[in-house]
């Protein structure tokens, strides 16, 4: 099963069970998800999108992240990927098995696309966990910035406790808990993915796999 468009959509989901610990208001769990999956070859036209419309529609935060040279911005202002945003899902009654990744802590959650893009190709659909309050910035769906704030801001800029570290770990298993149940919801009810995706197939995933993965497409 190869795929060569490859589509990308986010969603926003809370755990009400929890709440946000690092936030600075009382708020519950919301979680951020990339989905890549295979896309409908028809409404694809032309080259997939700037790296830096992954982060739409602020993209200045990306370039000043990352651009800081001039060279640095021109490459960035140029670099496309194989990724088309907020198209169909590939016709037919396939379904797909799926990758649930989470990044390393600090990370963007987009940090290993060309992997998992190419996992795609090969008819997975690669769902990616963000984790507001803790990388440098979050750009949600409707254009809000969320921001590294209170209590882990401040250790940041000086030392981050074993307690700190605990729960930061503690977070993402939890995370990853709650979205391995949260795909049944999605094949159930998302109008873009209902149907679509094998329930019997759920990987979860840390960032150690992608890293191996990245390293061995670069030797090959």
């Amino acid at each position: 099963m190869i795929c060569t468009k490859i589509g990308r959509v986010l969603r926003v989901v809370k755990d009400n069970s929890r709440d946000e610990i690092f936030s600075c208001s009382k708020e519950k769990r919301t979680i951020i998800m990339s989905i890549f999956y295979p896309a409908e070859e028809q409404s694809c036209s032309g080259e997939g999108i700037l790296y830096k419309d992954l982060f739409q529609p602020h993209t200045e935060f990306f370039i000043e992240d990352v651009g800081n040279t001039k060279e640095a911005v021109e490459y960035i202002n140029k670099l496309r990927i194989d990724v088309f945003l907020n198209v169909p899902i590939k016709n037919g009654v396939d379904k797909y098995p799926v990758i649930i990744y989470s990044p390393g802590i600090f990370q963007d959650r987009d940090f290993a696309i060309f992997t998992a893009v190419n996992l795609v190709k090969e008819g997975y659909i690669v769902i990616t966990l963000g984790s507001l309050y803790e990388t440098d910035y979050t750009v949600m769906p409707d254009g809000d910035v969320i921001r590294v704030t209170g209590k882990l801001q401040k250790e940041m800029m000086g030392s981050i406790t074993d307690e700190t570290w605990r729960q930061l770990r503690d977070i993402r298993k939890r995370d990853m808990l709650f979205m391995v149940d949260h795909v049944f919801n999605i094949n159930e009810k998302d109008e873009l993915f209902k149907g679509r995706i094998d329930i019997n197939s759920i990987e979860p995933s840390v960032c150690r796999v992608f890293w191996w993965e990245n390293l061995k497409q670069k030797g090959s």
